[in-house]
């Protein structure tokens, strides 16, 4: 099972995009545990998560600093992130997982 940590600057925005990707993955039949975060709580989740996608409002360098490159982080694409394309953000996550692992 792959798990994956999404972070906005709220985790607000996220909450949709988690409930839509958790859909598409049981429809796929993928096995994962997806979950939203505001930034502020990246490390204190980071040991239960192997990838971290973040929002188009955060820096990349910076979540990388937070999570020690213990797991990938990756920017979500903006047209993505505000088109709610969940087949892309799906893939983006498993790529970045198969990369790193």
């Amino acid at each position: 099972m792959i798990r994956i940590l999404i972070s906005c600057t709220a985790g607000i925005t996220t909450n949709k995009l988690v409930e839509q990707m958790e859909e598409l993955a049981g429809e796929k039949e993928i096995k994962c545990k997806i979950k939203a975060i505001a930034n502020t709580q990246i490390e204190k989740e980071v040991d239960h998560y192997d990838v971290l996608l973040v929002g188009p409002d955060l820096l990349v360098s910076k979540a990388k600093e937070m999570v020690d490159n213990q797991i990938p982080v990756e920017a979500i694409d903006v047209y993505d992130y505000s088109s709610l394309n969940v087949a892309s953000i799906l893939d983006q996550a498993m790529h970045a997982y198969r990369a790193f692992y």
